[in-house]
């Protein structure tokens, strides 16, 4: 991954550091790169959770009952754990996505669906009409655009990619983007205005923007104690950075039909403390976001360093530590892996074992037995 910094983020590590920081701004080890990336070159996963094995086609993954289209080679900033490395640097043989293949893709196999569904039974257990085998019927109703990042797309580009979207059948289409803290002059009136057309002629269509906001001091100005070390603590005020509050008060005003997320893994030497952790989830919720997942971090090829000695039982400890004097609208968020056989919650560890639950399924089918149980 070559070097890649926005001049928006460079802003936010550097203009309001405040006097006396014994320490750079700890939200630039997400981007200045490490020598560490050297000495593990060859060393983690080249393809994460083999995802080509759930690619029909060139950039479109189809693992569960919704699509992921890779929509953009492209950040405003590279994150040095990326752990879409892979489609940067053709590691794995993934390439971008040809959006009109992937709406002729979700048309076919929705019509496939529609025709098993007007010779199968609705089941009042799964919710959903189901095969003579038990299967459920599953149509697909949403697609995440993502990349890289599909905020770096033009507004005319992602207005079409909408359309072809919304004609296809996708009821939600999420935008996987870092855009509000890498570029957040992204989110202009040219780029609102566009929102709304679309929104005029496709109502019932909702757009979820899914962040990465792995740091607190990604969103608002940091503060230090009287030793000039860097506070995250829930009950002091923080000042959101001029140009992101300008972004998300825009975005929250059409959050009945634009919706926010975060999501994040935890990345050793930048959130992996229980109090960092903790303002994240709670700026999350004061500032208009729904937490989605926390992930456990994953060895991605030349990236075992961030991962370091987080073993999942730690990091499962890190994320309940965090919720400690958060409320239930904060504290819900989920340790996750990211698997091969799909999502698994990690519901807690003892005696040396690990005890996880498959909570997301390839292409909707659930097993018959969702817990497994692993040694840590």
């Amino acid at each position: 991954m070559r070097v890649k910094v926005s001049d928006a983020y460079m802003r936010h590590a550097l203009d309001h550091l405040p006097e006396g920081a014994v320490e750079p701004s700890p939200i630039l080890k997400v981007v200045l790169p490490d020598d560490r990336e050297i000495l593990y070159k060859e060393i983690g996963e080249v393809d994460p959770s083999n995802q080509n094995k759930y690619s029909p086609m060139a950039g479109l993954l189809h693992k569960y009952n919704m699509l992921l289209a890779m929509t953009s080679i492209n950040c405003s900033s590279h994150c040095r754990y990326c752990y879409r490395s892979d489609l940067f640097n053709g590691s794995s043989g993934k390439e971008k996505a040809d959006i009109v293949n992937v709406a002729r893709y979700a048309k076919a196999y929705n019509r496939h669906i529609q025709e098993a569904i007007d010779e199968g039974e609705w089941s009042s257990e799964t919710g959903t009409h189901i095969t003579e085998t038990g299967e459920p019927l599953l149509p697909l109703k949403e697609i995440l655009l993502s990349g890289g990042d599909v905020m770096t797309l033009p507004n005319s580009t992602v207005a079409r990619y909408l359309v072809l979207m919304a004609e296809a059948g996708m009821k939600t289409v999420r935008f996987g983007s870092k855009e509000l803290a890498f570029n957040p002059s992204r989110f202009d009136d040219s780029f609102f205005s566009t929102m709304d057309l679309f929104h005029q002629n496709y109502p019932d269509v909702r757009i979820e923007l899914v962040g990465h906001y792995v740091h607190p001091y990604e969103l608002v100005q940091p503060k230090i104690d009287a030793k000039g070390k860097y506070l995250y603590d829930c009950n002091i005020e923080y000042t959101v950075h001029p140009e992101v509050e300008a972004a998300l008060s825009r975005i929250n005003a059409r959050r009945s039909w634009f919706g926010h997320h975060n999501q994040f893994p935890v990345i050793a030497g930048v959130n992996d403390q229980p109090d960092i952790m903790r303002l994240i989830l709670h700026l999350t919720n004061k500032l208009g976001m729904t937490m989605h997942n926390v992930y456990a971090c994953r060895e991605v090829i030349g990236n075992p360093h961030f991962r370091g000695d987080l073993t999942i039982d730690r990091q499962y400890d890190l994320l309940e530590a965090a919720k400690i004097g958060l409320s239930g609208l904060e504290n819900h968020a989920r340790l996750i892996m990211s698997t091969e056989q799909g999502k698994m919650d990690v519901l807690g560890h003892k005696g040396g074992k690990i005890y996880l639950r498959l909570n997301r399924f390839v292409h909707g089918r659930k097993p018959e037995n969702t817990m497994v149980i692993v040694d840590s």
